[in-house]
């Protein structure tokens, strides 16, 4: 159901959620150490091996049961949806209320309406200093930053390479061995 990892860097800790249907961590999983919950849902997929809507006790305590998880941390994914449904909410007003200002809720779910009750989708909310980002499309947000990182990343080796000049022509020194 939920992923705890705390990472080495920057003392950086993430969360992130997913539908407790067993033998799905490896699939959302990378890195993370997934935290099992305290109660068995035995009947959590269909046929097809898609997720089923949990009986509201049974989501309102998975959401009670992360509250303390969720508030340990600095980043929290959410990615749990039902298909054809409303996405579960599993991070409440609580949990959120138990996070740190600065930390991050990133809620993938947010086009099926959001993990988290303050997601609004298509923006970015920030509440009591936590930020809920509710993207609708992220795949189609990629190549922006991937051409980004691509471009500075020539600029970089470029400027390596390049004779510093007041002129605007480019003169190469080819004497330097790449870093």
């Amino acid at each position: 159901l939920a992923g705890d990892c705390h990472g080495a860097a920057a003392g950086c800790a993430c969360v992130g959620l997913r539908h407790p249907r067993r033998g799905q961590g490896g699939s959302a999983e990378s890195g993370a150490t997934f935290l099992e919950l305290p109660f068995e849902v035995p009947d959590a997929q269909d046929v097809s091996g898609y997720a089923k809507a949990l009986a509201e006790e049974k989501q309102r305590q998975q959401a009670q049961l992360l509250v303390p998880h969720i508030g340990r941390s600095d980043v929290v994914i959410s990615t749990a949806q039902v298909p054809g449904r409303r996405a579960p909410v599993l991070i409440t007003e609580e949990a959120v209320a138990a996070m740190q200002p600065g930390t991050v809720i990133i809620d993938l779910a947010a086009p099926s309406g959001g993990n988290c009750v303050l997601t609004r989708p298509g923006e970015t909310v920030v509440h009591n200093g936590v930020q809920i980002v509710g993207p609708l499309n992220l795949p189609a947000e990629m190549p922006v930053h991937a051409s980004q990182m691509y471009a500075r990343t020539l600029l970089a080796m470029i400027q390596e390479f390049a004779t510093p000049s007041s002129s605007p022509t480019l003169r190469m020194r080819f004497s330097k061995e790449p870093a």
